[in-house]
């Protein structure tokens, strides 16, 4: 389940996902294109896994009616690889 919010104090959208596996991320948007097509989510902590893990998503609006989610991991010592990719489809 992700959960999106706004910190007004920071100016900063937040995405807080939170995983069957018992991971809780919290990411940061790193940066707002001007098309809005690709926002990139970094975490800024990682609950209930190895010192030093990272994550990242990545939605990509493909067009009006469909979103591919990406989701890619960083293990202590190890750089990012693709742990999953969604295809949102609106009905």
């Amino acid at each position: 389940m992700g959960i999106f919010s706004y910190d007004a104090g920071r100016k900063l959208f937040i995405l807080r996902g939170f995983y069957i596996e018992g991971f809780v991320n919290q990411y940061v948007l790193e940066t707002m294109p001007e098309d809005g097509k690709i926002l990139e989510f970094m975490t800024e902590t990682v609950e209930n896994a190895p010192s030093g893990t990272k994550a990242k998503l990545v939605f990509n609006r493909i067009d009006m009616d469909k979103i591919e989610r990406s989701f890619f991991v960083a293990w202590p010592g190890r750089d990012y690889s693709c742990f999953s990719v969604n295809t949102l489809v609106k009905k």
